[in-house]
């Protein structure tokens, strides 16, 4: 395993978390012994006696149901000595997350000194939402709500531009192919979605599986009506292909825009039908991110419909290619909720979540004319993570062996899969004591670039409404209820056959 610490631009404070979270771990990890290296004589002979008599106490007193048994003293030091290195990596990881949240939980504030803030606001995942999700206890969401979150005062530092932008997925609430017969109320809901984004202000979206249910021209003509630019770079539009980009801002703070329809396998006979070539995306992409970059773009935001997963292996296509890589990615397709970033290698890939019940307010606190992000601690905390998760493996291990591999001669475990963990665990635990002494060297040191700060804002009940967008939700409420009572021909339960 490789890790890779970024350098940044840090303030004290951060400076102090990451410099505290360094030590921790790098402590802790020392304690650890490096991994789980096999204990000397003196030290098991010592201890052999106490643990086992100590286990079979526990055993004893315990419920049966949670006794825990051992073949021989020595294998109740090894597991001792085994829960001694889990427990201590558990508290270095509650350690550093406690310290990652403080450096994290800003109001604003940029990270590093005299860094430009760039605020982008996201949605996705929409699919014909209008109002809150409809739940009993908490009903999140609902587009009247999000408007006045999205005029909200902004706090802490000066903005030098806000982004407006949605991840795709939102007109309709099925991806099924449909034929729009005369008005339905599914088209009423999808313009007053339309309209109300415009409302709100909304400067892109992408074209997902969920916006071409009637059809690319159905989409894109509701959308230029509406005045909602909707990009998919690799979708045809006749023999043209359909706007793919647009720029946004101005001098040092110019994004591009780039949106990307990706097929799954569920979706990729559909989109080809509707028009979009799922093969050319990644040579669609490069033309325009050269387009933008012509243009004076300083970096490149990425709207990519159809999920987390085909959007890392999409990332992961544009590194090979050679073009230049987004700052950062936001995604629909997978309903997830990224309180943190999704690292596809450098590219932070973020998600709003589903049905509009919250919005997303990533900053990009940037030095110098290139607009790009780089993980803060994420190598680090990437790779604590993975090793705890292969001590859980190992732990899980010792129970199979234990009850298993009975009878086998001393230092037979080795040749095991289980002893091959372990010394997985020992290179894993060498590599991490190395990375935490990196960080703490390097915690307060700058080279120019730019910090992402993330920040989860729910759409609750308590959220005033906009009465401009409330209105417009309220007539194609109505309007569609009408719709959906009425029937007539082409038209079954008022929705499009």
């Amino acid at each position: 395993m490789k890790i890779s610490l970024p350098r940044l631009h840090s303030s004290p404070a951060a400076s102090r978390c990451l410099r505290a979270a360094a030590r921790g771990l790098l402590a802790s990890l020392l304690l650890l012994g490096c991994g789980h290296s096999e204990p000397a004589p003196t030290a098991a002979a010592e201890g052999s006696a106490a643990t086992a008599t100590a286990a079979r106490e526990r055993a004893v007193s315990a419920p049966a149901s949670k006794r825990r048994q051992f073949d021989s003293p020595q294998e109740a030091v090894d597991f001792a000595l085994f829960r001694g290195r889990y427990e201590a990596a558990r508290q270095s990881a509650a350690a550093l997350s406690r310290d990652a949240a403080a450096v994290t939980s800003y109001r604003g504030l940029s990270p590093i000194p005299g860094a430009r803030r760039i605020q982008v606001v996201s949605t996705g995942n929409l699919r014909g939402k209008l109002e809150d999700c409809g739940c009993k206890n908490n009903p999140l969401g609902g587009l009247a709500r999000q408007a006045t979150i999205g005029r909200q005062p902004v706090e802490g530092d000066a903005v030098a531009l806000t982004l407006r932008l949605d991840a795709g997925d939102g007109l309709f609430s099925s991806r099924e192919p449909a034929t729009a017969v005369g008005e339905t109320a599914e088209q009423v809901t999808a313009r007053a979605l339309l309209a109300a984004y415009r409302a709100l202000g909304l400067q892109a979206m992408a074209i997902g599986a969920y916006d071409l249910r009637l059809g690319a021209a159905w989409t894109l003509r509701e959308a230029e009506r509406a005045g909602v630019p909707m990009l998919s770079c690799n979708l045809r539009r006749g023999e043209k292909w359909a706007q793919g980009s647009l720029l946004l801002g101005d001098g040092a703070n110019r994004i591009g825009v780039i949106g990307v329809t990706l097929a799954t396998p569920e979706t990729a006979g559909f989109l080809e039908g509707a028009g979009v070539d799922a093969a050319a995306a990644v040579s669609r992409y490069n033309a325009e991110a050269a387009s933008v970059v012509s243009k004076g773009a300083h970096g490149i935001v990425l709207l990519a419909a159809g999920g987390m997963e085909p959007t890392r292996s999409f990332v992961a296509a544009l590194r090979e290619s050679g073009g230049p890589l987004p700052a950062m990615v936001l995604v629909s397709g997978s309903l997830q909720l990224t309180g943190d970033a999704i690292w596809a290698g450098e590219v932070p890939l973020l998600e709003a979540g589903d049905e509009g019940k919250t919005l997303l307010r990533t900053d990009l606190f940037v030095v110098g004319d290139r607009i790009g992000v780089v993980p803060e601690g994420g190598g680090l905390l990437e790779g604590l993570r993975s090793y705890m998760t292969l001590l859980r493996s190992i732990q899980n291990g010792v129970g199979t062996a234990a009850g298993g591999r009975r009878g086998l001669p001393p230092g037979a475990e080795r040749e095991t899969g289980l002893g091959v963990r372990r010394r997985a665990a020992d290179a894993m635990a060498r590599e991490l004591a190395q990375a935490a002494k990196a960080a703490q060297a390097s915690a307060g040191s700058a080279t120019a670039g730019g910090a992402l700060r993330n920040r989860i804002v729910p759409i609750s009940p308590n959220t005033a409404e906009s009465p401009e967008v409330k209105r417009l939700v309220d007539e194609a409420k109505v309007k569609a209820e009408r719709l959906a009572r009425g029937g007539g021909p082409g038209r079954k339960n008022g929705k499009a056959r």
